[in-house]
């Protein structure tokens, strides 16, 4: 009688052990990425996302990819999300890996970039209709160093602007329909307000072409209202560009302002949360508050020591 009660203990055990495995380093993952070691956070993730599939597979996706634009990784980021669209057809929004800003030295490593850009683009290619790819696509090419591509780019952006022509589904008065039908309803206006949202971030995207032709600060009121449309958890890219736009007609406290915005409620996202601090600072700088400006400055390179000292730890 012992016996079997000590195989059945061991069995169970051991069922328990082989079930947890797959979980184990995504917890661990989501230890580390707590505590802002992305480098780590990311192999773990990688590597529980092994032998995954469907909800589970997308959900380590999503985490694997804040990792990655946590790092700076934005290559390995675009890859990640374009492979997120081909079975989502509504990835999340908030960590598509725009090109809001391009690196100083970073513009030859965009040929990959480009070439699954253009892949996805591919009429002649077996894929889903998937919005955000399309828009991710789009914005790769209009930063490419190629005037050909950048002319395609922003045209494709431009086409995704037009949904906002389309009038806006609402969800009033479902509750006066049946259940199945309720349901197929606010499916719609989910997807209705997922499609206006990437014609809002395609027209924020846009401002790069638009900015340098800004003359006075009354040219910032429009840009404020598409700001103000797109959801909060949406904004980190688009603050940074409206910034820039506030610092082209003279208006620095705004651009401060703005900028400062990105590191306090975006600090996940720590190379556009950098650049917000450095360029506050140098607003800060043409408003003549030096030591205000120092300060940010050292906090930005707190920021990158930090990242660089994790890096290699990792190595």
């Amino acid at each position: 009688m012992i016996f079997y009660v000590v195989f059945f203990f061991f069995c169970v055990t051991g069922i328990t052990g082989v079930a947890g495995t797959t979980e184990m380093p995504e917890n661990e993952g989501d230890t580390a990425f707590a505590r802002k070691n992305y480098a780590a956070a990311l192999e773990l993730y990688s590597q529980a996302r092994q032998n995954q599939k469907d909800n589970d597979w997308k959900r380590l996706t999503v985490k694997i990819i804040r990792c990655c634009q946590a790092q700076g990784k934005t290559e390995q980021a675009v890859q990640e999300y374009f492979l997120l669209c081909r079975v989502e057809p509504v990835p999340p929004l908030e960590w598509i890996p725009l090109p809001w800003f391009v690196p100083v030295g970073t513009a030859t490593g965009m040929s990959l970039r480009e070439k699954t850009a253009e892949d996805w683009l591919n009429p002649l290619q077996t894929k889903p209709p998937n919005l955000a790819a399309t828009l991710l696509a789009a914005a790769t090419l209009s930063v490419s160093p190629d005037p050909a591509k950048q002319l395609r780019g922003y045209q494709l952006l431009r086409d995704l602007e037009k949904i906002l022509e389309i009038p806006e589904k609402t969800s009033e008065k479902t509750q006066d329909i049946r259940q199945d039908v309720r349901e197929d309803v606010r499916e719609d206006v989910r997807e209705s307000a997922f499609q206006r949202h990437v014609a809002l971030l395609a027209k924020a995207m846009c401002w790069k072409q638009r900015i340098p032709t800004l003359k006075n600060q009354s040219a910032l009121i429009p840009l404020r209202r598409i700001l103000d449309q797109i959801p909060e958890s949406y904004q980190a890219g688009p603050l940074f560009l409206f910034g820039q736009a506030a610092r082209r007609v003279g208006d620095h406290e705004t651009a401060v302002i703005t900028w400062m915005r990105i590191p306090i409620l975006y600090s996940e996202n720590v190379p556009l949360a950098i650049e917000g601090l450095r360029e506050a600072a140098f607003s800060l700088e043409k408003l003549g508050r030096f030591d205000q400006a120092e300060r940010l400055q050292t906090e930005r390179l707190q920021i990158e020591r930090s990242q660089l000292e994790t890096n290699i730890k990792r190595k």
